[in-house]
């Protein structure tokens, strides 16, 4: 099976995708739903065929065009869809649940009904995918999710149902190499220090002065507030609890960080509690 995915990535090289087709492609792959299972033993992306067509329908490429739009239909959509699986940039494949013991399984796998291989109308397909939405959204309010496993499927074509599909295309986004060609530039200039200018390597010297003091300042606050708390708390025999800047290690906003400027309780004894 590896070999097979490995040909059907060589073909799609081979015959490649145009500009138009690839940023569709793109749009596809980051704006569909995805989820996570695990495939061979490594984890990968997969999507159902049915909100993959309504991604594209729905989209600025469908029926959110400002001009003609490049499918009007769903089963343009759809059609597109079906020459990407072609191309190679994912395959179709089923899907295996593990249930807990725990949860009234016998701990054996079972194959979702949305990669059966059986022949129904539309009418009664179109039920077997509501069913299968139903047993999915009631899957994901339960507290333990269950363990989710792919294989790839024998006959691979695209359907428009709940049939499982695991992406192979995977372009880098651009802000991934925006990322990386700034960070290329920020080495060579850290490198290239020695030649810089004088007044810009005094300026970086007063800068990175000024971040260190700031930063040992803010740890030095915090050891201080703390040793303030346990001081009070253990004169006052825990009646006392004073904080100062009560926020500063909490996950919140820089300023919120320094709001209030304190916080004050009083933990009254036990008998005083009850007289009042």
């Amino acid at each position: 099976m590896a070999e097979r995915r490995r040909g059907r990535a060589a073909r799609r090289d081979e015959r490649g995708l145009t500009k138009d087709d690839e940023a569709i492609a793109r749009f596809v792959r980051f704006n569909c739903p995805t989820k996570s299972a695990a495939f061979e033993g490594r984890e990968v992306q997969y999507f159902s065929g049915s909100k993959a067509i309504d991604t594209l329908y729905e989209s600025k490429y469908g029926t959110k065009a400002d001009s003609e739009p490049r499918f009007p239909t769903r089963h343009s959509a759809f059609a597109f869809l079906k020459k990407m699986l072609e191309q190679g940039l994912f395959f179709r494949a089923r899907r295996f649940v593990r249930k807990a013991l725990n949860e009234g399984g016998d701990g054996k796998e079972e194959t979702d009904q949305s990669t059966t291989d059986v022949e129904k109308d539309r009418n009664g397909k179109e039920e077997i995918d509501k069913e299968v939405e139903r047993k999915e959204e009631a899957e994901g309010q339960q507290r333990r999710p269950k363990k989710v496993k792919l294989a790839e499927h024998p006959d691979q074509y695209f359907t428009d149902s709940s049939d499982v599909y695991v992406w192979i295309f995977d372009p880098t986004p651009m802000y991934k190499k925006v990322l990386g060609c700034l960070l290329i530039v920020v080495c060579l200039l850290i490198c290239m220090f020695p030649v810089w200018p004088s007044w810009t390597q005094l300026i970086v010297y007063y800068v990175s002065l000024v971040g260190l003091c700031s930063f040992g300042a803010l740890f030095g606050t915090a050891f201080l507030r703390t040793l303030l708390f346990v001081l009070i708390w253990m004169v006052s025999g825990g009646r006392y609890k004073l904080w100062i800047l009560p926020n500063l290690t909490e996950e919140c906003g820089f300023v919120e960080s320094f709001q209030p400027l304190y916080s004050y309780e009083c933990c009254q004894e036990k008998d005083e509690d009850k007289d009042d």
